[in-house]
């Protein structure tokens, strides 16, 4: 699994504003060919309140779950708070 966190310089610090986890992998029997791949992907942006979810099962081509979700907004995190072993994201699964 990726997992990423972006920062942004306001208010005199850094402070998280986005996280996503996601994962990949390739699924060569698709229809269209061997570039196909299946993935998952959770990206929250806690300037907007707003997160985006997409599920594929293991042995499906095209996601099931693709939406847009809110989430109730939250004091940011500066990195002087920040762990990088901290849940951050909002949604639980």
């Amino acid at each position: 699994m990726e997992l990423n966190f972006t920062f942004r310089f306001q208010k005199n610090q850094w402070q998280l504003i986005g996280c996503s986890q996601a994962s990949y992998w390739s699924l060569g029997e698709c229809e269209g060919g061997p570039g196909d791949a299946g993935y998952n992907l959770a990206e929250a942006n806690f300037s907007t309140s707003k997160a985006h979810i997409v599920k594929t099962k293991d042995d499906a081509c095209k996601p099931y779950v693709d939406k847009m979700v809110s989430f109730p907004k939250k004091p940011l995190v500066s990195l002087q708070r920040f762990s990088a072993t901290t849940e951050y994201f909002p949604i639980k699964n």
